[in-house]
């Protein structure tokens, strides 16, 4: 096995060699001192980088980037053209559609799907179970917790917190320090202000507008645009 010397996309260089997967044709660039398991697929413009540890029978795509000191469980299966982060935590099951970013010091839990496109920001956790649809986007330090839905191109922007078995829909805008609570239900097309408080079971019909820092008790059902 030829070693050589290869700067990852993260701007980290180190020893590397080309990855052999278990269908012996060559893959892509693996560093020396990644843990990866003998049933590993790399794929041919792959990069895994220094101190990664990926598990058994997971699948790195053509063109996906694993930064460094990264840790991927057992059958993850990243598309192509994917880019974890530095020191990230993807836990067994996990699927990761072409295209998502997922940023340093992000936990993503069992079973998680990120659709086409998705970018999770640095420091975010998603909660088991999760399904975050294509082209939406999750900033920095977010909670979103387990069995959560996020419909298509919708944006939670940082340090928002949604409880386990939410339902969010498509096309919807989520500002900053929003905390919503257990088993809400927000439809398309929603706008919801910085710091607003959703409690457990509300509902939020589409296309309605909440406005900043506007609190809601438990099992509400909001129809309009509420002030704050």
């Amino acid at each position: 096995m030829s070693h050589f010397l290869h700067t990852f996309i993260d701007g980290d260089t180190a020893p590397a060699y080309r990855w052999r997967n278990p269908n012996g044709q060559e893959g892509g660039i693996v560093a020396v001192d990644a843990q990866i398991h003998h049933t590993v697929l790399i794929e041919s413009y792959a990069e895994v980088g220094p101190s990664v540890c990926i598990g058994r029978d997971s699948v790195i795509s053509v063109g996906s980037k694993i930064c460094s000191r990264s840790h991927l469980s057992q059958r993850i299966y990243i598309r192509e053209n994917v880019l974890v982060g530095r020191d990230v935590r993807l836990c067994s099951l996990v699927l990761l559609e072409p295209g998502v970013i997922v940023g340093n010091n992000c936990s993503i839990g069992t079973k998680v799907i990120l659709g086409r496109s998705v970018v999770i920001g640095q420091f975010a956790h998603i909660g088991e179970g999760s399904y975050i649809q294509a082209h939406s986007a999750v900033g920095h330090d977010a909670e979103i917790g387990a069995q959560v839905e996020i419909g298509e191109s919708s944006r939670v922007d940082c340090d928002v917190c949604i409880g386990g078995k939410t339902k969010i829909g498509a096309g919807v805008d989520i500002g900053s320090g929003v905390k919503i609570f257990t088993a809400a239900e927000i439809g398309d097309g929603v706008t919801v202000s910085d710091a607003v408080r959703i409690g457990r079971r509300v509902k939020i019909k589409s296309g309605v507008r909440i406005k900043h820092g506007a609190v809601f008790k438990s099992d509400e059902v909001i129809q309009s645009a509420a002030p704050a």
